[in-house]
């Protein structure tokens, strides 16, 4: 069975792929800054600015699909919201 690390999982995207995926049969590990619980099954708080918890999160995943990041100005000012854009995406790349 292949399987996938999903990041921003009870994001409005994350989600919906989240129950696809877990309806076409692949063994999810979805991750998220926080939980949802009307989400189809569990989701493993992670901060992805912390390189190491990405690289623990990456081992033995089969496939990546990185749906994480902050969706506006809501998270801060814009330089930080970028900046952690920025540190997510790399890390997350980089782990995987």
């Amino acid at each position: 069975m292949t399987k996938v690390l999903l990041t921003g999982a009870a994001g409005t995207l994350g989600s919906a792929v989240y129950r696809q995926l877990l309806t076409d049969g692949f063994e999810v590990l979805a991750t998220d800054q926080s939980r949802d619980l009307s989400l189809p099954g569990p989701i493993k708080v992670a901060n992805l600015l912390d390189r190491e918890v990405c690289y623990d999160l990456v081992d033995g995943m089969d496939v990546v699909v990185h749906l994480a990041n902050h969706p506006n100005a809501h998270f801060g000012t814009a330089q930080k919201v970028f900046n952690e854009n920025v540190m997510m995406n790399m890390n997350v790349f980089q782990a995987a």
